[in-house]
């Protein structure tokens, strides 16, 4: 569900995450998640992606999850952008900038 709510993000933002990611790859260097009620199979949360910050080559990614009007979980993301050879390479400054406008204004 993250990785589909990253995915979307760069969609709504003009950037296909398929051509975002190649020939780089955008792996997640790190998810914090805390889960404040059960989901259970067939609900269908409603995630909410907000931009926490855009690194050289990182992105600080907060997502929220709600369910009938409840929250069911927050998590941090840290998409990382590498090359081919796992190397952390800087954001392309077309992609830096379409993010840019996303960033929130208070934490």
């Amino acid at each position: 569900m993250i990785n589909d709510c990253v995915e979307i993000f760069c969609d709504g933002i003009g950037y296909s995450f398929e051509k975002l990611r190649y020939p780089a790859s955008i792996p997640k260097a790190q998810i914090d998640a805390k889960f404040s009620a059960t989901s259970r199979h067939g609900d269908h949360p409603s995630l909410k992606p907000e931009v926490i910050r855009v690194g050289t080559a990182s992105l600080g990614l907060s997502i929220s999850a709600t369910s009938k009007d409840e929250l069911r979980f927050e998590c941090v993301s840290t998409p990382v952008h590498v090359i081919l050879s796992g190397k952390p390479t800087p954001w392309p400054d077309q992609t830096r900038t379409a993010i840019t406008p996303f960033i929130r204004s208070t934490p």
